[in-house]
């Protein structure tokens, strides 16, 4: 079945059994396997998850043992080390670990934001629940996923945003590396593929539709008139408004939009160009979902919603992750991480 196809039923799990728990065992296979360092084995005691963002590279574009040198994605010139298996984001060294700290700030930070805004919509009273639903959101994922983790649901998501971007790195290396951008523009396929071959649990499967645009598309532009056809999935808009307002720190999606059209396309203004599969006037369709969801949510808590996650406190799950990333690079948080804030409760806030 097709991501659009399965995107009709206008819900993203329509399952009442389906597993959301790693297995243990397996994740130390991983680190075993991938060869780990100590304190990537250590966070992945406490958070799982991290095992499945292990991989292995190797060095030089030739293989023939010589370093190759390539200044992206950063403009920090520095040699190259190939994915050569699993995914690459976590338990990495030397150059190769300061060369891709951006994408795990991302996944780091954008991760941070799901288990708040998760939280916060739990903290919801029923008539504030009830608003959001009279807005056009159907929650049935969202109640379902809630019904399989009633104690942790921000964790399961905490969970999946780390899992979001699976073949990021290899999407990028081959288009820089091998003139192939087919990967970043069929991420979505490229992810599954290696959630199937990694064993990880069907719910984050299903959750991984959030990252295909194809199935944003069908959500977001419905062809039916009747309302309940209309509505949009509650949990797909938390997710994505979630990655959408992070990029390398907090950003409003009005103003990530704007930098991501400019950058992707320029002045180019042919309405069927596509870049990582996704056209102008897609990315518009987005940032309209992104806005409209976070002023539906900000009339509803009486607070503008993006200041509202800014100003709860950091989680110690995203500190306790971002020292494991540095520790495997032997290198302090703060000098690996230079514009990461620890924010405190009643908004004292460090540097660290």
């Amino acid at each position: 079945m097709s991501a659009i196809e399965e995107g009709s039923k206008r819900i993203l799990i329509p399952e009442t059994a389906i597993k959301v728990d790693f297995n243990p065992k397996y994740v130390f296979v991983l680190a075993e396997y991938y060869n780990a360092p100590e304190a990537a084995r250590e966070a992945i005691c406490k958070y799982p998850v991290l095992g499945y963002l292990l991989g292995s590279v190797t060095k030089g574009i030739t293989g023939d043992g010589q370093y190759y040198f390539d200044d992206r994605p950063d403009g920090k010139f520095r040699p190259v080390s190939l994915l050569e298996g699993g995914v690459g984001l976590f338990g990495l060294v030397g150059e190769d670990a300061d060369r891709w700290k951006g994408m795990f700030n991302h996944l780091a930070g954008s991760a941070d934001r799901v288990f708040k805004l998760t939280r916060l919509v739990k903290s919801l009273s029923n008539e504030q629940v009830a608003k959001i639903e009279a807005a056009g959101y159907d929650l049935s994922s969202f109640n379902l996923l809630k019904q399989l983790s009633p104690d942790n649901i921000e964790e399961v998501l905490w969970n999946f945003q780390l899992l979001s971007h699976l073949s990021r790195r290899k999407g990028d290396e081959d288009k820089w590396h091998r003139g192939n951008s087919e990967t970043l523009a069929d991420a979505y396929k490229e992810s599954l593929q290696l959630m199937q071959t990694l064993g990880i649990p069907e719910a984050y499967q299903k959750l991984l539709l959030v990252g295909n645009h194809g199935f944003l598309l069908n959500l977001l532009t419905p062809k039916s008139d009747i309302p309940d056809e209309k509505k949009v999935d509650f949990l797909v808009i938390l997710l994505t408004y979630a990655d959408w307002s992070f990029g390398q720190n907090a950003v409003h999606p009005s103003k990530r939009f704007a930098d991501m059209i400019n950058d992707w396309f320029g002045d180019d203004d042919d309405p069927n160009k596509k870049v990582r599969g996704t056209t102008k006037a897609e990315l518009m369709i987005f940032k309209a979902a992104a806005i409209q969801f976070e002023q539906t949510l900000s009339q509803i808590i009486n607070a503008d919603l993006f200041d509202t996650l800014e100003e709860m406190p950091t989680e110690q799950r995203e500190i306790d992750i971002r020292q494991a990333y540095a520790a495997c690079v032997g290198i302090p948080m703060e000098e690996l991480f230079p514009n990461f804030k620890i924010k405190k409760e009643k908004n004292e806030s460090s540097v660290v």
